[in-house]
């Protein structure tokens, strides 16, 4: 509360004691001291409104932690990235991250047995909606997430029988051993042997121009054929040509293989060196103890134009991603750009028609956002840590905002109001530095005035004024008693 000015000019002396009573009252200290609204807001017993008034302050209320929604867990190449919504309670402290895998008895039973909550392990804990977990190629996990509030309280998991994830194989390693088992197979060793039979008659046995059959019969479009097959027990592999003529005199030509491996090699008579620069594995199979999926494994690929459903990417390098949504747990750069970043918060999707979020459609009570307009932080959110405890350095309520503790090397101030004493730092009592305290009382070593120095008693009016030249003593009814100096 602001000090009163003291009244110096002559009124009655009734007046002059009620209005000294007044300031004693509003300036005093104890059980009966006058609180001002800046004390109250000060204090965390009220909070500022607009207009210099006044509210009940808000309740820091802690709930009870509610169950995860939305959990998912979308496998990478060796990282599983688990997310969830937002948790809509207050009080809320951070997520715990649970996992399981297979047993060896759950994974060899008929059918096979998934992990249940009481063998899950906690993996992470976080306070974000997202969680990465390292676990390797072709590995696979079960998830459970729950909330814990401040209080130290863990709500429920989401699910009862977890959420699966499931990282993907390794590309390289498994064309390695496809590569592997390409060249080393006795087709290979066959391809790579010198023909003496291309350029033979058609009579030759074995000839590649007896082998050869044209079909000239037109029947069914069918206008030329050319196959290979082998059938080994009912097992029939091969390959064929066909051109067929359509009834406008359209020509389609067909190039078809009937096997369940199928790769191009370097041309060569060495097997062991030859290079296999993609195969396409048909069916599902176990090569060397390897369990190798379906699927076309490339060692270098150059594609224009591009559109995948979904990937699974070890490294990266783009010069630009444009995307509608970005959902990541790590993001490491130099730059972010963007009209709006929002931290924390809860988030709403839009979907599409399969449930999939699509892009964001809100965010409600951000703990920060930076927008065009500048940084605005939540109350409490602005935390800093030195090492082992959070400390809250400064608070900003009704638009005020105050500070715990400040060291300032060089301050410039417009107005000043100080609720408490203000001192050196090398202050001790009758000994060193100064100290003006809160209630007007003044400690330091020398003065110098360059006005006028009254001392004046606060219960009877009496005063003395001290200049350069005289020094004045009145008594309380304002009556001069004593003058020294310049007597003029």
């Amino acid at each position: 509360m602001a000090k009163l000015p003291s009244v110096t000019s002559s009124i009655p002396r009734d007046l002059q004691q009620f209005i000294l009573r007044v300031k004693e009252t509003l300036e005093g200290t104890g059980p009966d001291a006058m609180v001002s609204a800046r004390q109250l807001i000060a204090a965390g017993i009220a909070d500022g409104v607009g207009n210099g008034g006044i509210t009940a302050p808000r309740s820091d209320i802690v709930e009870p932690p509610r169950a995860p929604s939305n959990v998912s867990a979308a496998g990478a190449l060796a990282t599983i990235i688990v997310s969830w919504n937002s948790p809509a309670y207050r009080g809320h402290a951070y997520s715990e991250v649970w996992a399981a895998s297979r047993t060896q008895a759950q994974t060899d039973a008929s059918p096979q047995e998934n992990p249940i909550i009481g063998q899950a392990e906690l993996v992470g804990m976080t306070a974000g909606n997202n969680f990465s977990h390292n676990i390797g190629a072709g590995a696979d996990r079960w998830y459970w997430v729950r909330f814990v509030n401040r209080n130290g309280v863990a709500g429920p998991y989401n699910l009862t029988e977890g959420t699966f994830g499931q990282t993907g194989q390794d590309p390289a390693y498994l064309l390695s051993v496809l590569t592997d088992a390409v060249t080393s197979s006795q087709l290979a060793n066959a391809l790579s042997t010198r023909i003496d039979l291309v350029d033979a008659d058609a009579s030759v046995t074995g000839s590649v121009n007896q082998r050869v059959q044209t079909v000239t019969d037109v029947t069914d479009g069918l206008g030329a054929q050319y196959t290979v097959k082998i059938d080994n027990n009912g097992a029939v592999a091969g390959f064929g040509l066909a051109s067929t003529t359509t009834g406008a005199g359209n020509i389609t030509s067909e190039f078809l293989v009937n096997a369940d491996r199928f790769a191009i090699m370097r041309g060569g008579s060495d097997t062991t060196a030859a290079t296999v620069p993609f195969v396409v594995q048909a069916t599902a199979t176990t090569v060397n103890g390897e369990a190798v999926p379906a699927g076309v494994y490339m060692a270098d690929a150059f594609i224009k134009n591009g559109t995948i459903t979904n990937a699974k990417i070890g490294g990266l390098t783009a010069d630009k991603i444009t995307a509608s949504l970005l959902n990541t747990v790590d993001f490491y750069g130099n730059t972010i750009a963007g009209s709006t970043i929002y931290l924390g918060g809860t988030i709403t999707y839009n979907t599409d028609a399969g449930g999939n979020n699509i892009g964001i459609a809100s965010v409600a009570s951000p703990q920060v956002a930076m927008t065009s307009t500048g940084a605005n932080f939540a109350t409490g959110a602005f935390v800093i840590n030195d090492g082992s405890t959070n400390y809250t350095p400064f608070q900003v309520v009704g638009g005020v905002a105050y500070l715990n503790n400040a060291m300032i090397k060089d301050s410039t101030l417009s107005f000043a109001k100080v609720s408490d004493n203000i001192q050196s730092t090398d202050y001790q009592a009758g000994a060193n530095g100064w100290k003006i305290a809160k209630g007007g009382a003044m400690e330091m070593n020398n003065a110098t005035f360059r006005g006028t120095l009254e001392v004046k008693s606060s219960a009877t009016g009496e005063r003395t004024e001290i200049t350069n030249s005289t020094i004045k003593v009145y008594d309380a009814s304002n009556v001069l008693r004593v003058k020294l100096g310049n007597l003029v």
